[in-house]
């Protein structure tokens, strides 16, 4: 089987590789140059990298030697380590403020200066001019400043604090008692967690010119330089384990475990396993905010913070409150309360009170809102409706709990009620697409869906979809609002901090993730179910904390599910697309299959760290990716900061706004939504229509809102891109394509389990329409070359008999047969066109097929009409000859006053 040629890597884009990979591993070393560099360049690099060792090293040996106090070692190295880093950086500021030279020197500096500078920026290699040893270019190469005067200060701090802890972190006398006086031990461990540490203390001297370039990036720009301090960050958590150690004994085991993976810490940097501050803390954030306090994933990252904020102090009185029938009162009308999108409605309750006040605005021009401000009435009448009717129920399943509980039929007939409406609830989103039972089978119901307007389609279907709107937003939420007001909290609980944990998560989960809840509830009355006062652990659990327990371990579940069935597809098609096909990629496909226990290692470890899974060069060799939140792209749609914005921008955005509708109709009906999709698994969508393709992702959801995110692809213009659609257009057209009604469609989708899409629905809108036809990708392809002959042979012989009546004929038919009628018998036998051609047989003025059309005034009358084979009479022969000349000429004059012309679209 052949293989593609194309190398991984470009030959001018290797030497930028071998280039920036030493400098990632070693925390911004430069060790590799595409030009000369004078001697001291790497002398004073090195020196600068090892100054900490120069230092904490020549104390810890004065410690061993003379018995000095750690301690006082450990301060000296701290103190003097903070005055080297905020001396040198005090430097860059200085030189700033205060540039005093003659005028003469300066307009020689600023003429040097600009021609370095134009030189630097033309050459690719960036190549810089040194032009002394001790010149302040050198100084600035090697130590670039920062870009703000606090953070000279504070990373100057830091690094004086973790230098002092590395000396005492590092003493050998501290790491023979850890290890039992094992001498080989303490010497391994103790050169090369030196080594760790001074390849995460550099990026704290140096400003953004040196600081290493992470492999774990997750967002393009770093404007407070808070990558400067990742590195120390995750030292700091090892140093705050040795520092419990000697408070806490117990910890012995795990200090001496975390002392030999900080000397693995260059290659979980370099191979990206642990993140950077910043996406770890909203990370955190996020996982905090759906699993303890019951809410979703957030948009943005300033909505995740006020999102983590407006749970906690929800939180907090609750832990205060003295009785049951107050906290479960409370967490109703909260858990209601913060699972709308409280923030947008108050923003835009600012607003409009400054249209209305501030900006004075009169009556009639905050009428032209009239339409937008009614149906947010009706939607505010709607969410007070439910808000009442939620609170009513909690309140009386608290007051009349003690009895109900005992009667364990109440609880049995919830918990078997709520496995019921789990399994209709996915019947009726299945019974929407066009494709049921997990995208195998054809829905034969699907076919009944018909156009009623320019803006989507209105199907039969729509029943299905109103039901599961009542059953999701309605029906659902309330009666796991009793179910929770009864069972989740127990009467006799003590008012605690995890009591009010266990009842905001419940009663925010069941309005926030309505699908979510449902889903977690009906699992544990399965639970309930088989244990049977079987299990002594599953009774004497609280099922506030099996619920929460639950919400985690569906989510991970669902996303080693997603990991397992993505890396066998990947490794497969490796070896199965010509395009992607490599010499290595059976002896990949082979290894993935060996090594199958290792793909599974990795399935569940980025699962359960919620972090996605790395194929290192779109090859099937996977990686653990490092934690971050669930939106895909850092940045959000129109950020100026972000790609977002291009020349193609225009065509994705006018029809952006129908998109949206679509999809959150779709989403509200249950047509576009997963069954279990839990958590942190957001849901991607991919739409495509001519060669337009768009990435929609939900960002953010709640009882009555969505928040999504859509990305426009570039459009295709070269072979890649076609190729790369070519199996999107293909999944399509088996799905939707109706156009050729002379095939039947299969039963199956046969693109089922060997493709990561699942088709959902097709939707119509209003925009830009590009109907040109590109073969780029077709006629350059070596199959489709090879296809060409056997092909045109097949089109010849079809075009020739489909005009047989033009050049032969049957009999000599001496009634006076008007065309008109003729025309009939003639389309009876007329073969069907070839796939991809729509014919319309109604234009009677459409001859591509050559058949004989006339209009009334052009109807033949009388005559001898010759059909079939050449009579042997001359004069009936003449007769014929005639009359065909006569038919000739009426056609070629009705042709030339015609005006216009029509076009036949189809597929090559």
């Amino acid at each position: 089987m052949s293989s593609t040629k194309i190398p991984l890597l470009n030959d001018y884009k290797k030497e930028f590789v071998y280039k920036r990979l030493p400098e990632t591993f070693f925390g911004g070393l430069k060790l590799r140059f595409g030009y000369q560099v004078p001697f001291y360049v790497f002398i004073f690099q090195i020196l600068t990298w090892l100054f900490p060792f120069l230092i904490g090293g020549t104390l810890i040996l004065v410690t061993e030697v003379t018995g000095f106090p750690v301690l006082y070692s450990a301060l000296i190295s701290g103190i003097l380590d903070f005055l080297i880093v905020l001396t040198l950086q005090l430097f860059h500021l200085f030189h700033r403020c205060n540039k005093v030279q003659t005028i003469t020197d300066d307009f020689n500096l600023k003429e040097k200066n600009k021609l370095t500078n134009i030189k630097q920026l033309i050459n690719e290699d960036d190549e810089i001019e040194f032009d002394s040893c001790f010149s302040y270019s050198t100084f600035k190469f090697i130590i670039p400043p920062k870009k703000y005067a606090f953070n000279i200060f504070f990373h100057s701090l830091i690094s004086g604090i973790l230098c002092g802890f590395a000396v005492w972190y590092f003493q050998p006398r501290t790491l023979n008692v850890l290890y039992n006086n094992n001498t080989s031990a303490t010497v391994i461990i103790f050169i090369f967690s030196w080594l760790s540490f001074l390849i995460g203390h550099h990026s704290l001297m140096v400003g953004a010119g040196a600081r290493p370039v992470e492999t774990a990036t997750y967002k393009m720009t770093d404007q407070y330089e808070i990558e400067d301090i990742s590195r120390m960050f995750h030292i700091c958590i090892f140093f705050a384990f040795h520092l419990v150690e000697v408070y806490v004994s117990s910890f012995s085991i795990v200090n001496q475990i975390l002392h030999v993976v900080f000397l693995f810490l260059p290659f979980l940097w370099f191979f990206a396993f642990l993140p950077t501050l910043e996406p770890l803390f909203f990370w955190t954030l996020e996982q905090v905010l759906i699993f303890c306090l019951g809410g979703s994933p957030m948009s943005t990252n300033l909505r995740i913070v006020l999102g983590f904020l407006l749970g906690s102090l929800a939180l907090i009185p609750a832990c205060f409150l003295r009785n049951t029938t107050s906290l479960i009162a409370y967490a109703s009308i909260f858990g209601f309360i913060l699972s709308n999108d409280v923030i947008t409605l108050m923003v835009s309750g600012v607003s409009y009170l400054e249209e209305a006040f501030l900006n004075k605005k009169t009556v009639k021009e905050l009428g032209k809102k009239k339409q937008t401000v009614r149906n947010v009435r009706r939607e505010v009448l709607f969410l007070l409706w439910m808000l009442a009717l939620s609170t009513l129920i909690s309140c009386m399943c608290v007051i009349y709990e003690s009895d109900i509980t005992p009667n364990s039929s109440v609880k049995l007939s919830l918990e078997i009620l709520f496995i019921i409406l789990f399994a209709v609830t996915y019947v009726m989103q299945d019974m929407q697409r066009v494709f049921v039972v997990f995208g195998i089978f054809r829905n034969s119901l699907y076919r009944l869906k018909t156009k009623s307007n320019k803006y989507y389609f209105t199907t039969y279907l729509d029943v299905f979809g109103f039901l599961h709107w009542l059953l999701v937003y309605a029906v659902n939420p309330l009666l796991m609002t009793s179910f929770c007001s009864l069972y989740v909290v127990s009467s006799n609980a003590t008012p605690s901090f995890v009591t009010a944990l266990y009842a905001t998560h419940a009663f925010r989960m069941i309005w926030q993730r309505s699908k979510d809840g449902l889903a977690v509830l009906a699992v544990y009355g399965v639970m309930d179910l088989i244990s049977a006062n079987k299990w002594v652990w599953f009774e004497e659990t609280s099922p506030g904390l099996i619920l929460i327990l639950l919400d985690l371990i569906m989510d991970r579940l669902i996303k080693f599910v997603e990991n397992i069935w993505f890396m066998p597809q990947l490794a497969v098609l490796n070896y199965t697309d010509k395009k992607l096909r490599r010499k290595s990629s059976l002896k990949l496909l082979i290894a993935n299959l060996l090594l199958f226990p290792y793909l599974l290692a990795i399935a569940a470890i980025s699962a359960t760290i919620s972090a996605p899974v790395l194929p290192l060069f779109t090859l099937p060799i996977f990686l653990v990716g490092f934690p971050r939140p669930a939106k895909f792209w850092p940045s959000t749609a129109g950020d100026v900061t972000s790609s977002n914005n291009t020349s193609e921008s225009s065509t994705y955005s006018e029809m952006n706004e129908e998109i949206v509708r679509n999809i959150t109709k779709g989403i509200k009906y249950g047509s576009y939504t997963s069954t279990l999709s839990p958590g942190t698994n957001l849901k991607f969508y991919l739409l495509r229509s001519q060669d337009r393709t768009m990435f929609v992702q939900t960002l953010e959801s709640g009882y009555n809102y969505v928040m999504m995110t859509c990305k426009g692809l570039e459009l295709q213009e070269t072979s890649c891109h076609s190729v790369e659609v070519t199996g999107v257009d293909d999944m399509c057209d088996d799905a939707f394509d109706k156009s050729d009604t002379r095939t039947q469609q299969s039963a199956y989708n046969s693109h089922a389990f060997s493709s990561a899409l699942t088709l959902l629905d097709q939707f119509n809108i209003e925009g830009y329409s590009d109907s040109t036809t590109s073969l780029t990708g077709i006629i350059d392809n070596l199959a489709a070359m090879k296809r060409f002959g056997p092909d045109f042979v097949n089109s010849l012989t079809w075009l020739l008999l489909r005009h047989r009546d033009s050049w032969y004929q049957r009999d000599v038919v001496t009634a006076p047969t008007p065309v008109a009628s003729s025309r009939m018998e003639e389309m009876k036998q007329r073969p069907s066109s070839p796939p991809g051609v729509v014919i319309d047989d109604d234009d009677d003025n459409d001859d591509f097929w050559g058949s004989s059309s006339t209009d009334d005034d052009d109807e033949l009358s009388g005559g001898d009409v010759t059909l079939g084979l050449p009579a042997m009479e001359m004069g009936t022969r003449k007769k014929q000859q005639e009359l065909l000349a006569d038919q000739l000429q009426k056609k070629a004059e009705k042709k030339s006053k015609k005006s216009g012309f029509k076009e036949i679209h189809g597929d090559f």
